[in-house]
């Protein structure tokens, strides 16, 4: 039986533990409004040729959204207590290593030169997601920057990363056994010879696999030119920050067409900021149509901007621009108060985000059965050709004897 004086201390010792999990919560989050605290004073980083104590292993280890959501943090908290941002910037960058403690450390060098901190973010492209900049560039417009960043980091794309993370292993996966299947097609042309010889001496016709194989493989011969000009593309992109942000941005109408974007649900969070913050719709759109990062998406918050100088009505025309269903601009336009908006707003950017994500599952899902059922496919169609080959020099051997 228990003693009611230890079930009443361990009572409060729960108790504290909980309300000491709670503050370092809210502290993480950098809600800190209940919470009083001593005045912060940063310094920056002591000399190179001195030792300093990091957290950063010897070799760069960090994802990138791991660093960019470190980095948003680091600037939500420079925000909200009047903290020098590059000093902030510069002490994160001697947290990581490699090239990301390169574009850090170079982001806190112009915003200490005097450049704007959302300037200085555009000029350093990736040290923040592209949605998440022009966020903060609409939110310095606009006057949210508090809300704009509780929003973006109460935001959980877990569901998005993993999916990703999914579909870029298979990926990968793809390559090494694609780069596998090419190493066997280049013994098979170095074997051919040979066999051929072993063909004309047993007189055994080799069978359709085996022909089509040969035929496979001088025809990628023959287009070596493209071949390299393509792998030294592909390694050019994965290496330059400026050509995979124009891919990522040449396809985001396709990406868009097929239900893949985030755009909208972006889109419907960043209204719902500004309406909650008493800002008018019209100038909030037209603001994001002057900066928006998406040529697909600006090209129709620009045409709706047009309709609304027109007459027509705001939610009118985000319908006939397809950036709202019929039924969401209803629902929108008949809302009862700007409270009831918000409201609405935030429940269809959360929806329609967590449609993205579940697509993305879907497609990382199919992806690999499929993936292991081409590539198995190719395995068998080129150890088929060679096993019906020698079956058949096999079969004459036994014939001869």
């Amino acid at each position: 039986m228990k003693h009611p004086v230890f079930e009443a201390l361990f009572a409060a010792t729960k108790r504290s533990f909980s309300n000491v999990l709670s503050r370092c919560k809210r502290v993480l989050l950098y809600k800190l409004p209940s919470i009083p605290l001593p005045s912060i004073v940063l310094t920056a980083r002591p000399s190179r040729n001195k030792r300093s104590w990091r957290v950063a292993t010897l070799l760069p280890s960090d994802s990138r959204a791991g660093v960019q959501r470190s980095l948003l943090r680091g600037l939500a908290m420079a925000h909200h207590h009047r903290l020098s941002v590059s000093t902030v910037i510069a002490n994160i960058a001697d947290e990581h290593r490699g090239l990301w403690r390169f574009r850090l450390r170079r982001l806190a060098k112009r915003i200490g030169s005097g450049t704007s901190l959302v300037d200085a973010l555009e000029q350093t492209p990736d040290v923040l997601r592209d949605q998440d900049v022009l966020a903060l560039r609409f939110a310095s417009q606009t006057g949210t920057l508090t809300q704009t960043y509780e929003q973006l980091l109460r935001e959980s794309n877990e569901d998005r990363r993993q999916a990703l993370a999914s579909i870029r292993q298979l990926l990968f996966y793809a390559v090494i056994v694609g780069v596998v299947i090419v190493w066997a097609g280049l013994l098979l042309t170095l074997i051919r010879p040979q066999m051929e010889l072993m063909a004309d001496e047993f007189e055994v016709e080799p069978p359709w696999a085996m022909r089509s194989q040969a035929d496979a493989v001088q025809f990628v011969a023959n287009l070596w030119p493209l071949w390299l000009i393509v792998g030294i593309g592909l390694v050019w992109s994965f290496f330059s920050l400026k050509t995979r942000r124009w891919v990522r941005r040449k396809f985001s109408g396709l990406r868009s067409s097929l239900g893949l974007s985030s755009r909208p649900s972006e889109l419907l969070q960043t209204l719902s900021l500004a309406i909650a913050a008493g800002r008018p719709v019209a100038h909030s759109l037209s603001t994001l149509a002057r900066y928006h990062f998406d040529t697909t998406v600006r090209d129709k918050l620009l045409f709706v901007r047009n309709e609304i100088e027109q007459g027509t009505d705001v939610w009118e025309s985000l319908r006939d621009a397809k950036l709202l269903t019929p039924a969401e601009a209803d629902a929108i336009r008949f809302a009862p108060d700007k409270d009831a908006q918000v409201w609405i707003l935030r429940q269809l950017g959360a929806v329609k985000s967590s449609l993205f994500a579940n697509r993305y599952q879907k497609i990382a899902a199919w992806s690999q059965p499929l993936l292991v059922l081409l590539l198995g496919g190719i395995v068998f169609w080129m150890s088929s050709g060679q096993f019906h080959f020698l079956t058949q020099v096999m079969r004459s051997i036994r014939g001869w004897q």
